[in-house]
């Protein structure tokens, strides 16, 4: 795996406070456990945020911890406001400011034709896609 400083140079220029949380969605695997490196490997401590994989956001904080990074994992499905409140006390409870947010969480699922899928898997796919990104933002940055 390359070095998890080289994947995102742009995170250096974070307008969040030098030192500032970065809080991670979806970060327990994929993108968002890349970008949780990267950032961490720049001197940010990480909040990683997991909807129910909790062994993967544990393999990412202890490869983060490994590099010297702090990190800190927070399961929470940023589809229902209230998780969303806790996981931003998660990130309160950390004592950095915040610098940034990754909103990277996402529903994934099996592949088909829309027809072929029950409405209630696509009403859940667009709220992760459309609703719930708003929601985060909202708690995070007011």
């Amino acid at each position: 795996m390359p070095d998890p400083a080289s994947l995102l140079p742009a995170c250096a220029s974070l307008e969040g406070p030098p030192g500032g949380l970065v809080v991670v969605t979806g970060g327990g695997r994929g993108i968002g456990a890349a970008v949780a490196g990267a950032v961490a490997a720049q001197g940010h401590p990480v909040l990683v945020n997991y909807a129910g994989d909790h062994a993967a956001a544990r393999t990412v904080v202890q490869g983060i911890l490994s590099r010297g990074g702090r990190v800190e994992a927070a399961q929470a499905d940023v589809g229902e406001e209230a998780e969303v409140l806790r996981l931003f006390a998660a990130a309160d409870a950390m004592g950095a400011p915040l610098a940034g947010l990754v909103n990277n969480a996402g529903v994934t699922g099996g592949f088909a034709r829309v027809n072929a899928v029950a409405p209630d898997l696509v009403d859940t796919g667009l709220h992760a896609a459309a609703g719930a990104p708003e929601e985060v933002a909202a708690a995070c940055c007011g």
